[in-house]
């Protein structure tokens, strides 16, 4: 037995262990059964090679018979291949229409009513004693090599057409399948069918070997392995060479002694082997059980960004419907503050004074709810100018004040300042509104959080780089060590407010930090504790 039979067997044994496999992972598919058909008639095709090969241990007198049979067995594998390739993957392929597979079946017919019934392809052979038996062709020849490669390419066309239309795993499974039609169908073409008319008869066996290849690849995408797969693939194809050359060369040896160290050097090949593609599969399993978390952690993500952004567009969609009413209110309240419909009781006039003093946070938090809104998407609007910080920070100062002298609660606890170098300039290149509205709830926050006291609001410049410097102190409940690393997140209140003032939303500050970095500038906060006080500074550019 030579080398080429050895390796004609081998392929025959593996073409039809991957054909079986793959038709009994899911007997009801087309896919899965017709690849088992394929892997048949390739099988059959290797054993024509063998018998023709060695026509006479077999005792056939006809080698021309065997020829034509060799050939027209042939002419079944590339027919189930252009089959296979319309219906494969399974789920979204471009179905043949049964006049396709009508013209398909006869080609095959005829092609092989030509070859059997006349000597158009095949005249004669001429048998050799090295088994690399000379076929002489007819002048038809050329019809039979127009039939492979319109099949064949057929095949590769619709396997290309097929990919616009898949994605994911399954434009992996048809690469795959790509791949080995491609490999295999060059090496078949090439030694089997184009060396002879060159006279070149010794290769004429490669084709059959070279469609482990192909199924190879097939059984791969057919069973829907992972990537990471290939490693095992890999390993178990070296495994399988080494474990050939070292069988080949214990069935070649001639002595006893190279008989017994080849049978020895077999046997630790098959056990490293196997211990090898065991690792392997450790290995790779552990990586594609690391990946569908990955995958599913993905998905998680991209399932709470969707969620996410419904939550920003509800924001802002609710927003806008709340802020309506709430003007409504925070302005009938104004209204009957300042005498519009009449003279009301002090009584009266602290309850509506807390309405409007309700209605004005509200009105923020809804501010914070919008910005926080738009600073997500993306969408939030600067309008940067000229802007005077000290003008900014002391108006804002006296309508605070304003805002303690009328109210009954604060007005002999808390004493508010403000504090500025009269000749300084504290000029800024920034949005008035948005830095406004920083200010604002800075200071607002230093009233809400101290019952009695002071909040001293000052402004200077920083010496190293000239930039303005705001600085908000207060004297009240301060802020704790646990508490600063989270203060400008969002939702980053403090566990001991949420009780003592559950008005407050957690968001101003996350709003503030968010706004002074799109001017390029800090914001900070410091504390020595709680009941100490706070200080809250913001860094902005002079121009």
């Amino acid at each position: 037995m030579d080398l080429a039979t050895i390796l004609l067997v081998l392929a025959n044994v593996g073409n039809f262990s991957m054909g079986l496999l793959v038709y009994l992972r899911n007997k009801k598919a087309t896919a899965n059964f017709l690849f088992g058909i394929l892997a048949f008639v390739i099988v059959l095709w290797g054993i024509a090679m063998i018998i023709f090969r060695g026509y006479i241990f077999f005792g056939i007198s006809d080698p021309l018979i065997l020829s034509k049979i060799l050939f027209s067995v042939a002419s079944l594998p590339v027919f189930f291949l252009f089959l296979f390739a319309f219906i494969f993957p399974e789920e979204s392929s471009r179905k043949p229409h049964w006049i396709t597979i009508s013209l398909a079946v006869i080609g095959l017919l005829t092609i092989i009513f030509a070859i059997m019934a006349t000597d158009l392809i095949i005249r004669n052979v001429e048998m050799q004693i090295t088994k690399n038996h000379r076929i002489i062709f007819g002048d038809w020849y050329f019809i039979y090599l127009f039939y492979v490669m319109v099949y064949i390419g057929a095949a590769i066309i619709n396997m290309f057409l097929n990919t616009k239309k898949l994605f994911g795993i399954q434009k992996k499974q048809l690469f795959y399948f790509f791949i080995g039609v491609l490999i295999s169908a060059s090496i078949s073409l090439f030694f089997n069918l184009i060396l002879p008319i060159f006279k070149i008869y010794e290769y004429q066996w490669f084709g059959q070997v070279s469609t482990l290849i192909m199924l190879g690849f097939m059984t791969y995408a057919i069973m829907k392995l992972h990537l990471l797969r290939v490693k095992i693939v890999t390993a178990e194809f070296f495994t399988f060479i080494m474990w050939v050359f070292i069988l080949i060369r214990f069935l070649t040896t001639t002595t006893n002694q190279e008989r017994i160290l080849n049978g020895g050097f077999l046997v630790f090949i098959t056990v490293f082997g196997l211990l090898l593609i065991r690792s392997v599969i450790k290995e790779v399993r552990a990586r594609e059980e690391i990946e569908e978390l990955a995958t599913k952690l993905e998905f998680a993500n991209l399932r709470l960004k969707q969620l996410d952004e419904a939550k920003s567009d509800f924001l802002s969609i609710a927003s806008h419907q709340l802020r309506t009413p709430l003007t409504a209110i925070k302005g009938y309240a104004s209204m009957i503050l300042e005498g519009s419909y009449g003279k009301i009781s002090e009584t009266t006039k602290s309850a509506v004074d807390k309405i409007f003093q309700s209605s004005q946070r509200l009105v923020l938090i809804i501010g914070d709810f919008l910005d926080i809104s738009h600073i997500e998407q993306g969408t939030m609007q600067y309008d940067f100018a000229a802007l005077d910080v000290k003008e900014l920070a002391k108006g804002l100062t006296d309508e605070f004040k304003a805002t303690i002298e009328s109210s009954t609660d604060k007005s002999k606890a808390l004493k508010i300042s403000f504090e500025a170098d009269e000749k300084e300039n504290f000029s800024v290149n920034a949005d008035r509104n948005k830095i406004r509205q920083v200010v604002s709830n800075l200071i607002d926050n230093s009233i809400k959080y101290t019952p009695a006291g002071f909040v001293k609001v000052s402004l200077s410049k920083i010496a190293e780089n000239g930039n303005v410097l705001l600085k908000i102190e207060d004297s009240g409940i301060g802020i704790s060590a646990e508490t600063m690393p989270n203060l400008f997140k969002k939702f980053g209140r403090a566990r001991s407010l949420s009780s003592a003032y559950a008005n407050g939303s957690g968001l101003g500050l996350y709003v503030a930090k968010e706004i002074i970095k799109a001017h390029k500038g800090k914001i900070w906060a410091e504390s020595e504790g709680e009941g100490k006080g706070s200080r809250f500074f913001v860094e902005l550019k002079a121009t």
